[in-house]
């Protein structure tokens, strides 16, 4: 078998262990993933599994990853585009909402209280950043349209960009009530967009 084959057949394995998991997390629950079960859905063994993944967790920590890689491709190639920045906005946060209570972040406060209580700074700075770049590539072309409406002259910093998932995130993480129409609204007018313009402003004033 050549390189190249081994690896496709590595790719493929690895496609369906993740599948596997997430079907079993999904369908049953935390308590039902065992390396036993995936082992023998994904027609593979335990040994392989070991080889790979330290613990359950660990296999379903990369699992949740795995999936969260995917998510930008639906929204990114229909992207938002009303006209409005303010509008892309507010419908971006109704999205990101209806997402983190159906796909795979809806593991995100499992997930960060987990490697919080073990204190893993590795995995925890993975799962932040697997994120951060999922909801950067979704907030990307919004921006770019804003641009090319005049809303906005340049492109705004990661900081202000991430704004918005970051307070989303925080009313999750502190397992709020669902957040009303008029919260997103008031997050959107009274703290995203000020960091979006004036994060435009200050790139524009460091460029000159």
């Amino acid at each position: 078998m050549t390189q190249l084959n081994q690896r496709r057949r590595g790719d493929q394995l690895e496609k369906a262990i993740y599948d596997t998991t997430y079907t079993l997390l999904s369908q049953h629950g935390l308590d039902h993933v065992t390396f036993s079960r995936v082992a023998a859905a994904a027609a593979t063994s335990r040994s392989v599994l070991y080889r790979y993944w330290d613990s359950t967790f660990d296999l379903i920590f990369h699992t949740i990853i795995y999936q969260i890689q995917k998510i930008p491709v639906e929204l990114t190639t229909s992207p938002l585009n009303t006209g409005s920045l303010r509008t892309d906005l507010i419908q971006l946060a109704q999205h990101f909402i209806q997402q983190s209570s159906t796909g795979p972040f809806q593991y995100f406060r499992l997930l960060f209280a987990t490697t919080m209580n073990t204190q893993n700074q590795r995995e925890l700075t993975q799962l932040i950043t697997q994120i951060d770049h999922a909801n950067l590539a979704l907030i990307d072309p919004i921006l770019t349209n804003a641009q090319n409406h005049g809303e906005l002259q340049l492109r705004p910093n990661q900081a202000a960009q991430l704004v918005l998932f970051q307070q989303l995130r925080y009313y999750d993480i502190i397992n709020q009530p669902v957040i009303t129409v008029q919260q997103l609204t008031d997050l959107v007018d009274q703290v995203v967009l000020p960091a979006l313009r004036a994060s435009g402003v200050a790139n524009r004033h460091f460029h000159h």
